[in-house]
């Protein structure tokens, strides 16, 4: 975790007094209680006590951990291509819903146009961020950890796992708003640019997936993380 963060810049604001307190409060929950430790640590003012807690709290987060990833937590392939699947439908939903917005207003069916091409990226990169899974990782069982495979991935980590393909819709859409890109100009030359670069990227992405023995993708590299199987799943 760092700086970065969204809850470490909360906690940081925080009274070392009340950071002790968040430690030693067993029914708070570890990874809080981890966060305040290393606000603390930065601070220099980590006592032997929480030295020990720290230590303490380090040996039951991979134990829990443990309990919770499967044995054969780097088999995601197929668990992945599901997950898209589903993540994909249901964003498909979203977006037939969102035609039932669109009007003879020209600035309103631009902002529309705008949600509908980012939206599926932001879905991806909120939910990573805060969970660690979307909504077809929670049911197909997998989830994204940091590469150490114990800690949970920052926002920072789940936006640079999506950056690609979120730079390759914004430029298409900039296209497309200013005409650059309609029905007549479908084959110019940025349209296929961009295709190739997309499906190069998605190639590079399976190649690394396969061929990896963590199963990581090429946006998993990147951004440091990579996806295992949960038990039970």
């Amino acid at each position: 975790m760092n700086s970065e963060n969204f809850y470490y810049r909360i906690y940081d604001k925080k009274t070392s007094e009340e950071l002790t307190e968040i430690i030693k409060d067993k029914n708070i929950a570890i990874d809080t209680r981890n966060l305040a430790i290393e606000i603390l640590d930065k601070r220099g003012e980590l006592t032997d006590e929480l030295n020990s807690l720290k230590t303490e709290l380090g040996k039951t987060q991979l134990s829990l951990l443990r309990n919770e990833v499967s044995q054969d937590k780097y088999s995601t392939f197929w668990e992945r291509i599901a997950a898209n699947a589903i993540d994909d439908t249901l964003l498909k939903i979203t977006g037939f819903a969102s035609v039932l917005f669109i009007t003879n207003t020209s600035a309103f069916n631009q902002i529309t146009l705008i949600v509908a091409s980012i939206f599926p990226y932001f879905y991806s990169i909120i939910l990573h961020g805060y969970l660690g899974q979307t909504i077809g990782k929670m049911l197909m069982g997998i989830k994204v950890f940091d590469k150490d495979e114990v800690t949970p991935i920052t926002m920072k980590q789940a936006f640079i796992r999506d950056c690609i393909p979120l730079l390759l819709a914004m430029i298409l859409l900039i296209l497309s708003l200013f005409g650059f890109i309609n029905a007549e100009t479908e084959s110019n030359t940025a349209t296929i640019f961009l295709s190739i670069i997309l499906v190069s990227w998605t190639l590079l992405e399976i190649i690394t997936l396969l061929f990896d023995k963590r199963r990581r993708a090429l946006h998993d590299y990147i951004a440091g993380t990579v996806v295992l199987k949960l038990k039970n799943s």
